[in-house]
């Protein structure tokens, strides 16, 4: 499995189920096309095309959020406030877990960067930071009271879409499996790489170098810090509640 519902890196609940790889697969064509969309490229590109990849971008984000409730109603089925403390308990550890050491390491190296670029710097990379990590505490939030109106819509629409194997490709869903990190750096690494303007091929070859650059730093930051720091706060939360 690739970290996302596996038994060693799923969530604390008892009942880890085998992933769904080809929506792992659109979570990572998702997070690809975020990515993508904030090469600097585009700002000179003709109004229409800029039109195009800034819809795709916003589409894409909501999309995510839609894939992400869909997993979320896969791993924890009938989840509500009324499912007891210790079972609401798990789930907020498990959502604690993914979210915030990664968000406090990258916090922590945006304000050690800023020292360097200034506060006008740290404010531009960090609000795309918080919104994203906000509305992701937001949704994880108000999950419980929406899981089962969403386990009855999401049921019906995964109903009538065909399964595409083509999505479980190893490389589609790594970067599914990595969406969220993906997501969290891309402003950083956009900051810190700087702009890149259209009109020539080397610029061209450049973007694609950002977002390579993005998404190797995102695959560093999922295996070295999220996913060890991930592995300690559940482990923590385990043994408390072992003593309760």
């Amino acid at each position: 499995m690739s970290g996302l519902t596996s038994v060693a890196e799923g969530a604390a609940l008892s009942h880890p189920r085998p992933e769904l790889l080809p929506v792992t697969g659109l979570r990572g064509l998702a997070g690809l096309a975020v990515v993508a969309s904030t090469v600097g490229v585009w700002r000179g590109a003709p109004g229409y095309l800029k039109d195009v990849v800034d819809l795709t971008a916003s589409v894409a984000v909501v999309f995510f959020f839609l894939l992400s409730a869909f997993v979320l109603t896969y791993n924890y089925p009938g989840l509500s406030y009324t499912s007891g403390r210790r079972v609401i308990g798990r789930y907020a550890a498990a959502r604690v877990a993914r979210v915030v050491p990664l968000y406090l390491v990258v916090g922590l190296v945006v304000l050690l960067l800023g020292m360097l670029n200034g506060g006008d710097w740290v404010r531009a990379v960090w609000a795309d930071q918080t919104w994203f990590v906000g509305a992701l505490a937001l949704f994880y939030a108000a999950f419980p009271l929406l899981n089962r109106p969403l386990a009855f819509v999401l049921g019906m629409i995964i109903r009538r879409v065909p399964s595409l194997p083509w999505l479980a490709q190893p490389f589609l869903v790594r970067l599914g499996v990595i969406g969220y990190p993906l997501f969290l750096l891309q402003a950083l690494v956009l900051h810190g790489f700087g702009p890149v303007h259209a009109g020539t091929i080397s610029n061209a070859l450049l973007a694609l170098c950002w977002i390579g650059l993005t998404v190797l730093v995102a695959e560093g930051a999922h295996r070295y810090v999220g996913v060890p720091a991930r592995r300690a706060v559940l482990d923590l939360a385990r043994r408390l509640d072992r003593r309760t």
